[in-house]
């Protein structure tokens, strides 16, 4: 299945899966994937873990973007329900912004 816009959220969750590979959507916005323990997400335009995003469970996050032009990684403000699990984290030709 194809999307142009995913928002994973309440309405539109991953339930128990805890890996995760997201490949070739233009705009990802991330709110709530609790049981995620591996997200890989690779050729997308604009990547978005909105502000107090719920990944409780995060181990890993790899984001490899787009060559030209690059993708675009915003992280919302409030960051405790996900990043202090995260030991490992991979960005390639991602441009960091909040």
């Amino acid at each position: 299945m194809l999307f142009q816009d995913l928002t994973i959220n309440e309405n539109f969750s991953l339930g128990n899966i805890r890996d995760v590979s997201l490949i070739g959507c233009p705009k990802i916005k991330i709110k709530n994937a609790s049981q995620v323990e591996q997200l890989f997400i690779s050729d997308t335009r604009w990547v978005t873990i909105l502000d107090g995003a719920s990944m409780a469970n995060l181990e890993m996050l790899s984001v490899k973007g787009r060559s030209q032009p690059r993708t675009d990684l915003f992280i919302g403000a409030n960051t405790q329900n996900w990043a202090s699990k995260v030991t490992n984290l991979y960005l390639s030709n991602v441009n960091l912004g909040s």
